[in-house]
């Protein structure tokens, strides 16, 4: 009969195949919840709330994509993707227009998320708890005005952070990671320290490396620098004087007491 101290004091490890299998299981636990919630919020046109009437009516104006943010087009373009798809297949419907543009705001953090899952080499698929926590702990707390960016723009810096770490070594992978990390820069403003980070990852890098890697390496980096220079560019000059103070606060994490001060200087009392 084996001694139970020994046993009980040996660390318990499971196969990798059935930790493979756990996270899989997880991860499609999390897709299947998430995509049912994302479904009822098409239902009930989530994403007109807020500001998206706004970019709804500006859409329907000029049957065009409508940009606003210089930083986060490439969000924007997502989001606004499925509402320019109805126009041109003739859709006329408010509701479904509204739908629509829900389903592009909520459904594509769920497509991006699962596409981390694709690029996540097999022996690293335990990475995948980094987007899971984002898609399921982080982005409900900012989906009732599915407007937000940041959803859509988190899914695709972990993306970039995968592709970094596991998808250069060859040819296509390599270019493909290049390329969306320039594309950063219309990502969201406050991923201007994520590329400082990914800069310095690539630069390292190079250290260890040689011929092409090097090469790719500092691609990357230089695509980085530049996402992170844009961003922090239109941090500094934003679209509207007011939006710099909510930059910094974003990204920083000020007190809200910090803005109180600014806002009551351009508010003037009428009288009655």
């Amino acid at each position: 009969m084996p001694n139970p101290q020994i046993v009980l004091s040996k660390p318990l490890a499971l196969p990798h195949e059935l930790n493979l299998i756990t996270i899989r299981n997880v991860f499609l636990l999390s897709i299947i919840i998430s995509t049912a919630t994302m479904l009822y919020s098409v239902s009930e046109m989530r994403g007109v709330f807020a500001d998206g009437s706004n970019y709804i009516v500006h859409i329907l104006a000029s049957e065009d994509f409508y940009l606003l943010e210089p930083a986060r087009k490439l969000v924007q373009l997502l989001q606004q993707s499925l509402v320019i798809l109805g126009i041109r297949s003739g859709v006329t419907g408010l509701p479904t227009f509204g739908r629509l543009f829900t389903l592009g705001t909520l459904g594509w953090p769920i497509i991006l998320t699962y596409s981390c899952w694709m690029i996540l080499p097999r022996e690293e698929k335990g990475w995948i708890i980094g987007p899971l926590i984002n898609l399921v702990g982080l982005c409900p707390m900012t989906s009732l005005a599915a407007i937000g960016e940041g959803m859509i723009a988190s899914c695709l810096l972990w993306i970039i952070f995968f592709l970094v770490l596991f998808r250069t070594r060859n040819i296509w992978g390599a270019i493909f990671t290049i390329s969306l990390t320039a594309l950063g820069a219309v990502t969201h403003e406050s991923a201007a320290i994520f590329f400082v980070g990914i800069a310095a990852i690539a630069i390292l890098r190079m250290r260890d490396s040689s011929g092409v890697e090097r090469l790719t390496q500092f691609a990357i980096s230089a695509a980085a620098i530049w996402s992170a220079c844009y961003l922090i560019s239109v941090i500094l000059h934003p679209r509207d004087p007011v939006n710099l103070g909510d930059f910094l606060i974003g990204i920083l994490a000020l007190a809200f007491c910090d803005l109180l001060p600014r806002l009551s200087s351009h508010i003037r009392v009428v009288p009655t």
